[in-house]
């Protein structure tokens, strides 16, 4: 019977002794003292930069470095038991380019996950410049966004000291040039699209008189031929009137868009031209600098009657 009882109680110390091992296996423990709790991994996000000459590192509490040449993901390798901290950093951005780049959710606590949300977000900067033709005499000032002036001293390129992210916009205008000529600007304005603006072109001229010509020569009675007027500068549309018994006529005008050494206006009737006695059309206009157009060099302008012969009727430019 002693042995019996004996037996029993070696039985119960195993199955207590099992028990426990049991236990320690299931809450991460193990016989050996290795512990199977989970780990965690940090990563996160690069926004803003398109892929080209420059490389970003990051650092991991100062230990694990990687290397980023694009936007996009990234993550360590580096992995973290729950409750420790981490430090993510910038270590350095080699680039000649013009590039900032700010770093945040850098840094916590573990919080029984992944950490994904480190977000790194860069700002490239471009330069605005162009060139300058045609210019005599004293020298020009330019300005961009109505705050930074250069000053171009010949026909020459230039470039803006002050540099613009992407998206951002700028607007050249000209704040001073020499009285004798005339300068317009082309590609004056526009917004950033990753990449710098070299096309602005600022383009002067002697101060002439403008000057007119016109098609048809010969405009038909009858129809709704429309008439063309091109001139050798750009106009100031808001100068132009017209007089005379063809100027009431109904009729649709329109400019083109507006070029350096050119405008077109086009006149066009929406009834067919008519006419009975002698019919004048005088026009009135100056450029951007109010220097009045000149006598239409062509003289006259035919309002033909289809298919009796021409009669004469004279176009005055003042």
């Amino acid at each position: 019977m002693k042995n019996s009882a004996s037996l029993r109680s070696k039985l119960f110390l195993l199955l207590i002794v099992n028990f426990i091992l049991l236990s320690c296996t299931e809450t991460g423990g193990s016989s050996d003292g290795s512990n199977n709790q989970e780990k965690y991994t940090i990563s996160g996000n690069l926004s803003g930069l398109t892929a080209g000459a420059w490389e970003l590192k990051l650092s991991l509490n100062t230990a694990e470095q990687i290397t980023l040449t694009s936007s996009g993901d990234f993550s360590f390798t580096t992995k973290f038991d729950s409750l420790e901290n981490y430090l993510v950093e910038i270590v350095s951005l080699d680039t000649a380019l013009d590039i900032t780049c700010n770093l945040t959710n850098g840094s916590g606590s573990i919080a029984g996950a992944n950490v994904f949300q480190v977000k790194v977000v860069c700002k490239q900067a471009f330069t605005i410049g162009g060139t300058v033709n045609g210019m005599t005499g004293t020298d020009i000032i330019i300005q961009n966004n109505g705050g930074e002036n250069l000053t171009v001293s010949g026909n020459e390129s230039f470039t803006f000291p002050n540099t613009l992210f992407n998206g951002e916009t700028f607007n050249i205008t000209i704040l001073q040039h020499s009285t004798a000529q005339t300068c317009f600007v082309e590609n004056e304005s526009g917004i950033i699209a990753n990449e710098i603006v070299s096309n602005i072109s600022i383009v002067c001229t002697d101060q002439t008189s403008p000057t007119i010509s016109f098609t048809p020569l010969a405009v038909p009675l009858g129809t709704t031929t429309p008439i063309v007027f091109q001139f050798n500068k750009s106009m100031n549309t808001n100068t132009l009137n017209l007089n005379g018994s063809f100027a009431n006529f109904s009729h649709t005008k329109s400019w083109s868009t507006r070029s350096i050494f050119n405008d077109t206006l086009t006149l066009t009737p929406t009834t067919a031209w008519q006419s009975s006695g002698e019919s004048s059309l005088t026009l009135s206009i100056s450029d951007f600098f109010d220097v009045s157009v000149q006598e239409n060099p062509y003289g006259t302008l035919y309002f033909a009657a289809i298919p009796a012969s021409p009669n004469l009727r004279v176009i005055t430019i003042l």
